[in-house]
């Protein structure tokens, strides 16, 4: 068990900063349990290695590494490790902006959870954090407020600026019925998700869906004897009605004509 943890120093009342981190550290633990609590400040909490669960206002969430969550002020929460243990990073902080950057961030109560794709580059800021507090710093809290807002940064600069490395075309399934499962599959909140496959690709998500739902019932349809209707059924259609309006929209015939009337309903 590694655990090394850090508080800020009280600052002077009339002391005003743009963001104040109060406690900070860095865990590697193979059992780690946090029963509900409710605090008045922000908790920013990244994995970095490992599994575990986060409860926050009454929901609970799955944590894997490469993840981080928020915590608002005020919420009911609780995490706890996976049964192998995990390496953690957090902060407790302060500031009038942190409610505004989690929700550019898509971040709230039903979405607390973010992907991070250059996970190595955020470690090492939360690292350059910890270092505030674990040697002498003239002008602490200014020191580690400025390091807090470029965590911040890099988050929204992260968010914003869509990576090669994501595949957001693979989290899909002609099979999909629920957007839910779908964004899941992504590690990213629906809000994010949307944004980020909006803009790489230029359709909604849904429109992508069906789409991938037409190739693939063509495919079925001229490579496999499956009437209509079970085809329908199986890619997640209502019904077949609703299945042959969709496919001639797309491909100016019916599923029969396209098959060549070899099969019917």
């Amino acid at each position: 068990m590694f655990i090394r943890s850090f508080k800020a120093p009280a600052l002077p009342h009339e002391t005003q900063l743009p963001f104040q981190v109060l406690l900070t550290g860095h865990w590697k633990t193979e059992s780690h349990s946090l029963k509900d609590r409710t605090l008045d400040e922000w908790v920013i909490l990244f994995c970095v290695k490992g599994k575990g669960q986060l409860q926050l206002a009454g929901r609970r969430h799955s944590v894997h590494p490469g993840q981080l969550f928020v915590c608002p002020p005020g919420e009911p929460h609780g995490y706890s490790s996976g049964k192998e243990g995990w390496t953690i990073h957090w902060v407790h902080a302060h500031g009038e902006g942190l409610s505004s950057i989690a929700q550019q961030l898509g971040l709230n109560l039903k979405t607390p959870l973010m992907k991070i794709l250059n996970p190595e580059a955020l470690e090492k800021r939360f690292h350059q954090i910890h270092r505030c507090f674990s040697r002498p710093v003239l002008n602490l809290g200014w020191e580690a407020s400025s390091r807090f807002y470029d965590l911040l940064l890099f988050l929204l600069q992260s968010y914003q600026q869509p990576s090669d490395q994501e595949d957001l075309l693979g989290c899909f399934r002609p099979e999909d019925t629920r957007l839910e499962d779908i964004v899941k599959r992504s590690g990213f909140s629906r809000f994010h998700f949307c944004r980020r496959f909006k803009s790489s690709h230029g359709l909604t998500p849904w429109e992508h869906l069906t789409e991938l739902k037409v190739e693939e019932a063509k495919r079925r349809l001229l490579q496999e004897t499956a009437p209509i209707k079970v085809i329908a059924l199986e890619l997640g259609f209502p019904n077949p009605d609703y299945f042959s309006r969709v496919f001639k929209k797309s491909t100016g015939r019916s599923p029969s004509q396209y098959r060549g009337n070899l099969r019917i309903f």
